[in-house]
This record gives structure tokens, C-alpha cells and sequence, in this order.
């Protein structure tokens, strides 16, 4: 047997919340991650890549559940600091990390957060597909930061529909959304030809960033 904290389980333990995730059952994928985040930790050291990428799997499950956005955002918070000191702020995972904490942003109700969400994933998404990264624009990253950027605009439009006078608090969220706009011709977000699916929030995910 190879015990709990063995390397082989941790790494099967997180596999497992990851299809969990993606199963919709987030709660059960939860549980998992907190324990693997801890013996990775314990094993491996709070900085180690595969602690930092539990981390990050355990932060955006945590982001799609009611009542732990806090929580979520700072955990991507501890992230991007670690990344920061062992990546850089340049590298690309912790520009997908960047972008994670901005999706939680995106998905609040107030103002200020959305802005700086909406700042952060185009940001990162312009990042990911600019030299020297060069990511495909069917890259799981990328779709998955165009992805809550329409889903950010979609919000807006059906906000808008429903009110025949916008509030002005309102009316600040969707002005502001025109920077969606103002995007470099390569980062532009083409609605009407998008096809989005799969998201991957996964620290690994950087293995399938070459360019094809």
C-alpha cells in the first residue's frame, strides 16, 4: 500500500476531484483537494509545483460554488503570489492565474469587482496569445478566458433588454464593457464564429500551450 501521502496517490487524488469538477459535483471535489493541497504540502512543500497546481484546481472549484467567491479569490491570491516568486509575473501559468482570479471577479454582482475582472482576463488573454507565449486560439486557456469575457458581455446585453432605464451603476458596467472592443485584432473575440467549451484551470494545462 502506498499510504495516503504517497506522490502516486496525491497525483490520482487529484485527477479524481479534477473529473469531479467537471462532473458538476464540486462539493465532493472539494473535499479531495483540501487534502490533497495539505499532504502536497506537507511532502512536497507549500511552493512545489504540484502543491501550487492543487491550489489552483482547488480555487476555481471553489469559484462555481455558492457562497465561496471569497474564498476562492484568496486562494488565487496565494497562487499568484507563490508563482510570482518561483515563475515570474511573465511566466504563463501565472498569467493563467491571473486571469482564474479575474473570472471571479467577473462573476460578482458588484461594479468595482467586475471592472477589475474584466481588466485582468483581457489582460491575460491578451498575454497569452502576444510574443512570447504565442498561444492557439483553441487553447484551453484562452477559450476559457473568451468564454467569461462573452459571458461577461452576454450579462450585460441581458441586463440591459430587461430595463427600459438602465440604473447608472448600470449604466457604468456596460460603458465600460466597450473596452471589449478595443482588442488587438489578434485578441479580438469574434462572437459570432466562437465555439466555447471545455475550461482548465489545471496549473499543467501549460503543457498543451504550444503553438500548433
Amino acid at each position: 500500500m502506498l499510504g495516503a501521502k504517497h506522490i502516486d496517490t496525491l497525483e490520482t487524488a487529484n485527477s479524481l476531484a479534477r473529473v469531479l469538477r467537471y462532473q458538476g459535483k464540486q462539493s465532493e471535489a472539494v473535499n479531495i483537494l483540501r487534502d490533497t493541497v495539505k499532504f502536497r504540502g506537507s511532502v512536497l512543500g507549500p511552493r512545489h509545483h504540484d502543491t501550487v497546481s492543487s491550489m489552483n484546481n482547488l480555487a476555481g472549484c471553489l469559484s462555481e460554488m455558492k457562497g465561496k467567491s471569497l474564498e476562492a479569490e484568496n486562494m488565487f491570491k496565494d497562487v499568484i503570489r507563490i508563482l510570482i516568486q518561483t515563475l515570474g509575473e511573465t511566466h504563463r501559468v501565472t498569467i493563467n492565474a491571473c486571469g482564474n482570479l479575474g473570472v471571479v471577479y467577473l462573476k460578482r454582482d458588484d461594479v468595482s469587482d467586475i471592472e477589475k475582472g474584466r481588466a485582468m482576463v483581457t489582460k491575460s488573454l491578451n498575454q497569452l496569445l502576444s510574443p512570447p507565449h504565442n498561444f492557439s486560439e483553441k487553447q484551453s486557456w484562452v477559450r476559457k478566458f473568451r468564454k467569461a469575457l462573452v459571458g461577461d458581455l452576454n450579462r450585460n446585453n441581458s441586463d440591459i433588454s430587461s430595463l427600459s432605464s438602465p440604473p447608472p451603476s448600470l449604466s457604468k458596467r456596460v460603458s465600460s464593457s466597450v473596452s471589449l472592443n478595443s482588442f488587438s485584432s489578434k485578441a479580438s473575440l469574434r462572437l459570432e464564429r466562437l465555439k466555447l467549451d471545455d475550461d482548465d484551470d489545471d496549473c499543467d494545462g501549460d503543457r498543451t500551450s504550444k503553438k500548433k
